[in-house]
């Protein structure tokens, strides 16, 4: 019985495959009439006829022939499935935008997910609602540090729970990649996002009050009016990005060092400690930039 079992199961994938591979099951129908035929014609004609011996060599050729056309059928059909799979998870995007409620964050975290096993990360992701989303680290290993994520406030002050947050997140990380995304407005507040690459993003205007960001790197991002409020920035990286009007306050884990990699601070909202700091050691990033023009302050603008 089992065995049966199995066997129709094979017979179930065998059929499912070549159903959704129609380029293979084309080559495969042809291989087997050509191959028959050749059977058939060495049948009736004597081999050590010149007429048979060039009439296997065509056979052959053909088969190859059949074979190649059938594997480039095959890489034509990937590559097109691709291309809509990748287009059909976009609009499922643009379908959840918007939508406020706990079941459309999960589904988008999960395109998010197949959209990276495909190799794209620069997807759009404005006006979506993300609140309280884990990217970059398992879901379940949350019980190890969620008394850190719940005490920002005092996070800096308990360094025991500082290292088990540490240790779970470098322990069970899941790479997320959303390099060059564009999230103009999107909703991250309370969001866990761990070691994920948002290098050349758009988050203008992004919420990311009280949410934490461990070795995040953010550079050459466009942080315009971003609101970082109350979260937690340890290791995060800001090279050469742009944080016109950026929202900083209360934010912990931020040093001086991190900053001064910044392309500019320009009006961005700093606590009065290390505001002191930028403008003693760099002030330079506390100046209007040369290139900023009045009116230069949407979407669109540089620093992506």
């Amino acid at each position: 019985m089992e065995e049966d079992k199995e066997s129709q199961k094979l017979t179930k994938r065998i059929r499912s495959f070549l159903s959704e591979n129609r380029g293979i099951r084309t080559a495969i129908i042809a291989a087997i009439v050509l191959i028959t035929l050749n059977i058939a014609s060495i049948k009736y004609i004597e081999w050590d006829s010149g007429l048979s011996q060039n009439l296997f060599a065509t056979m052959l050729g053909s088969f190859l022939d059949v074979v190649l056309f059938g594997i480039l059928i095959v890489l034509i059909n990937l590559r097109m499935e691709k291309k809509r799979d990748i287009k059909r998870w976009q609009e499922e995007i643009d379908d959840y935008k918007y939508w406020k409620e706990k079941e459309a964050t999960y589904r988008i975290i999960g395109i998010i997910k197949r959209l990276n096993r495909r190799g794209v990360t620069n997807m759009d992701l404005s006006y979506c609602f993300l609140d309280d989303a884990i990217l970059g680290v398992d879901p379940q290993s949350r019980v190890d540090y969620t008394e850190g994520i719940l005490s920002l406030d005092d996070l800096m002050r308990r360094k025991k729970g500082y290292l088990v947050i540490i240790k779970g997140a470098k322990e069970k990380n899941i790479p997320i990649n959303l390099q060059g995304a564009i999230m103009i407005k999107t909703q991250l507040n309370r969001a866990m996002l761990i070691d994920v690459n948002m290098i050349n993003a758009n988050l203008y205007r992004a919420e990311l009050r009280s949410s934490y960001l461990l070795y995040a790197n953010l550079s050459d991002t466009n942080l315009r009016k971003t609101n970082f409020t109350g979260a937690f920035l340890g290791g995060t990286h800001f090279h050469r990005a742009t944080m016109i009007g950026t929202i900083l306050r209360d934010a912990k884990g931020l040093s001086i060092d991190q900053l001064s990699n910044a392309k500019t601070l320009y009006e961005a909202e700093l606590d009065p400690q290390i505001e002191k700091a930028v403008r003693e050691k760099y002030p330079h990033l506390l100046e209007k930039p040369k290139d900023e023009a009045e009116g230069q302050e949407g979407p669109d603008s540089a620093g992506r």
